[in-house]
């Protein structure tokens, strides 16, 4: 019975997965999937309450959906304890006392539904996302002796309009242009400030630059062949609470090397260039503000990055500088 416990336990969270992949907010998915869950169940329950013989009906639903093939499994284990016999992968025997009650599923089945669940939802899961939230990088390498970093031609992005998702058949909102034939150059050495009000383009166009979000057709962008390993620092921090400084550094420059290249002795010159020496084997939950931004700053340089693009670098920072005595 454990081993059945863990099976629709990891079909149950990858049955959730596969619901939230298609929304597009965290708090959403997880609103509708665990709604969705309950309901579910409720209905298998309801269902095996008042049908008096096994039927196709709470078969199909078993398969299909593991809080159905739980709450199924539920009853078969209350029906075996009303007998007081203990759960098999055997189908019960009708008990000549009360011969309307049955066995719904035999044993092994649920083993089988929770795995078919499994490998179905794991493999959808991995379809939506890619369909619906992947983006393929597209771009040209500028060989490696040019002086040239970073190269955008034509720069578009366009949002499409998006329904409200508690008004699915309301009209869709207006198509937002945020970038318009962009042209952008960057030099080696050089450092390049977008400079704009709110909502003029530039976090997209870091974002399309860093790869994060696609480009229109007809958008061009050409990288230096010499710096294609990006570091990229949001606006909002991205952490892991519970771990240190060092631990995120680590994580960061692994991905981005791929341990192709030992660049561990870079690590304490990131630190230090930070100002977070004092605090490298903190967790980052303890870290102030300012000391996140830090750490976000020194995950986009960790790692040998050649090309950096800082969203709001100075945002909750406090200038190093800012106390010295003048001279």
């Amino acid at each position: 019975m454990l081993f059945h416990t863990l099976l629709a336990g990891v079909s149950i969270i990858m049955g959730s997965h596969f619901l939230g992949s298609f929304f597009g907010k965290a708090n959403l998915a997880g609103l509708y999937s665990s709604t969705l869950s309950f309901a579910l169940a409720l209905i298998t329950l309801a269902a095996s309450l008042t049908m008096i013989k096994p039927t196709a009906q709470i078969m199909a639903l078993a398969l299909l959906f593991p809080p159905a093939t739980w709450a199924t499994l539920i009853q078969d284990l209350s029906l075996r304890e009303a007998g007081h016999q203990g759960f098999s992968l055997n189908r019960v025997a009708k008990d000549p006392a009360n011969p309307t009650k049955v066995q719904y599923l035999d044993g092994y089945l649920y083993i089988v539904f929770f795995i078919v669940q499994i490998v179905s939802f794991s493999v959808g899961t991995y379809l939506v996302e890619r369909h619906l939230w992947g983006v393929t990088r597209n771009f040209e390498r500028i060989e490696a002796s040019s002086d040239v970093a970073v190269r955008c031609t034509k720069l578009s992005k366009t949002y499409l309009g998006k329904r409200r998702w508690y008004l699915p058949f309301s009209r869709k909102g207006k198509t937002v242009v945020a970038v318009d034939k962009f042209d952008l150059e960057v030099k080696k050495g050089s450092v390049t400030f977008l400079l704009g009000p709110n909502g003029g383009g530039k976090t997209t166009t870091l974002k399309c630059i860093a790869g994060m979000v696609s480009m229109d057709t007809g958008s061009q962008l050409e990288l230096n062949e010499a710096g294609v390993i990006f570091g990229v620092c949001p606006q909002a921090n991205v952490f892991w609470q519970g771990l240190t400084v060092q631990q995120h550094l680590k994580i960061w420059r692994n991905l981005k090397t791929a341990a192709d290249e030992d660049t561990t002795a870079d690590d304490d010159d990131v630190v230090a260039e930070c100002d977070l020496l004092e605090k490298v084997n903190a967790p980052a939950r303890t870290l102030s503000g300012g000391q996140m931004r830090k750490l976000q700053l020194a995950i986009s340089f960790v790692g040998g990055s050649k090309v950096c693009c800082i969203d709001e670098a100075s945002s909750g920072l406090v200038c190093l500088y800012s106390f010295l005595p003048l001279d």
